[in-house]
């Protein structure tokens, strides 16, 4: 992938991916727009990636630009989610980078002042925290914390033998040079994607932070960029689980990794993938086919990926577990539940 030419002049790229979200994406941008007018100091970039949208998406960032410099919009075609942030990388020009989801909104003001942090402590990346809010419900809901040390500089490796959880990457504020040397760019092509993006981003960071402080706000609704809206769709999303897992799996190898503590918290991360599959099939029965369920189970195996062995991250996982790795029977109860 070629990049841009970074002189550094901005110290923040937001970069947006957009996906027919008309309805979603001035409140996206207000959250911005309405906190910079009087908080300027810090220099930014909002970088839209128009990814092929058919409504009037398009039309609204246009407006955006016209009205405000600090605005770019790229458009190509509908490549997807992991493909939008990776055009996104290639063409920021800020010190550090944002993913901000289209029909999500960010307190600006929390991180503006997270990132100054980040400068003064050179870091390979910072990461906050989110609430959760919910269609037709006022209500929000902070994120749980990872049971790690919050506010102490740490390596990622680190924070992910602690107890991190792999979870969204627009949590971070992520080091541009740091991004680019490491090639941690966004696997194209499947849901999921920042589970094990963010595995790589551990293993990658020399000199990472996680502040207690909420600056993400992550909206739920059934039409969001990155919850599957059909049948098809829906398959895809969970047997990319297996993808996921085997990703994680690979970075034992694809990092040399030989330290025994390490290899275990990467077993815990994709057998946690592949255990958290397996649940769902037997908590929502009727979701998918008994013969998707059998396809899954066998394309794990094909993967060395089942029966599962090694470490889980927890004890009810651990006792489930010697259900799950009877394959016969776990294939008759998911035959029975299916009816």
């Amino acid at each position: 992938m070629t990049y841009s030419e970074n002189n550094q002049i901005t110290d923040l790229s937001i970069i947006i991916p957009v996906y027919n979200v008309e309805k979603y994406i001035e409140r996206c941008f207000n959250a911005i727009s309405n906190v910079y007018k009087s908080n300027n100091k810090i220099k930014i970039e909002v970088v839209f990636i128009n990814d092929g949208s058919t409504d009037n998406s398009l039309l609204k960032l246009v407006e955006f630009r016209n009205s405000y410099n600090y605005v770019k919009i790229i458009s190509q075609p509908n490549l997807g989610l992991s493909e939008a942030r990776n055009t996104g990388i290639k063409n920021a020009n800020g010190r550090y980078l944002l993913f901000l989801d289209s029909d999500d909104w960010i307190d600006l003001d929390v991180i503006l002042k997270q990132l100054t942090l980040t400068f003064d402590n050179k870091l390979d990346f910072l990461s906050f925290g989110m609430r959760y809010f919910f269609e037709n419900n006022d209500d929000s809901f902070p994120r749980p914390l990872h049971p790690i040390n919050y506010n102490k500089i740490h390596t990622g490796i680190e924070f992910l033998t602690q107890g991190y959880q792999p979870s969204s990457s627009c949590l971070f504020l992520l080091n541009r040079n740091f991004i680019i040397d490491n090639n941690l760019l966004f696997t194209p092509k499947i849901s999921q994607q920042d589970v094990e993006f963010t595995v790589r981003l551990m293993l990658c960071a020399h000199r990472g932070y996680f502040s207690e402080l909420i600056g993400y706000n992550y909206f739920r609704n059934f039409g969001t960029i990155s919850l599957p809206q059909s049948q098809e769709k829906l398959e895809k999303y969970l047997s990319d689980a297996i993808i996921v897992a085997e990703l994680i799996k690979s970075n034992i190898k694809n990092y040399d990794i030989k330290d025994k503590d390490v290899i275990k918290t990467i077993q815990k991360n994709y057998n946690s993938v592949i255990w958290n599959l397996l649940w769902r099939f037997i908590v929502k029965p009727k979701e998918v086919s008994y013969p998707f369920k059998v396809k899954c189970i066998h394309e794990l195996s094909n993967k060395k990926l089942y029966p599962i062995k090694g470490a889980l991250k927890t004890r009810f996982q651990r006792i489930t577990c010697l259900f799950f790795n009877v394959e016969t029977l776990l294939k008759l109860f998911y035959k029975f539940k299916s009816h």
